[in-house]
């Protein structure tokens, strides 16, 4: 058994069978849109690890408001409050920032894993998530992005 202390929760590990796999190309690069108290990765490495899989977003991902043609509000960026959930508040992801990553996508020929705000709308109570996920501002990225395509 596998015994690990973290944050002050005593874990165990078992490590019984794989649950899924990846190619064995498969290399883990962080690139954050994030804050810059949270962004750590520097942009010189994406050049040594081409072709690159980019997994966009991660764990603050539940607390990004997409703005899109159709959700366009004002977009203000994380802000650090140890009182949130992660330590940030709600966070936007610009349309101008959106195409200006769609732009480094297309360029770097990188394949994309993206993760969406799937807790949006959600109620977390101990640590379990319920009621039903609001989709509609993720939907209008995705059908926002076909139509720039």
């Amino acid at each position: 058994k596998n015994i690990y202390i973290y944050d002050g929760l005593l874990c165990f590990l078992r490590e019984a069978i794989a649950i899924s796999s990846t190619d064995e190309d498969f290399i883990c690069v962080t690139l954050d849109w994030w804050p810059p108290q949270k962004c750590t990765v520097h942009s010189g490495l994406r050049a040594a690890f081409s072709p690159l899989k980019i997994r966009l977003c991660g764990s603050l991902q539940n607390k990004v408001f997409y703005q899109t043609t159709r959700y366009h509000r004002n977009c203000f960026p994380f802000k650090k409050d140890e009182r949130e959930m992660f330590g940030f508040t709600e966070g936007c992801l610009s349309l101008g920032r959106w195409d200006e990553l769609n732009l480094f996508f297309a360029k770097s020929g990188a394949l994309v894993i993206f993760g969406l705000n799937a807790l949006r709308g959600r109620i977390i109570n101990n640590n379990k998530a319920t009621g039903l996920w609001h989709s509609m501002n993720a939907d209008s990225l995705i059908q926002c992005t076909v139509e720039k395509s």
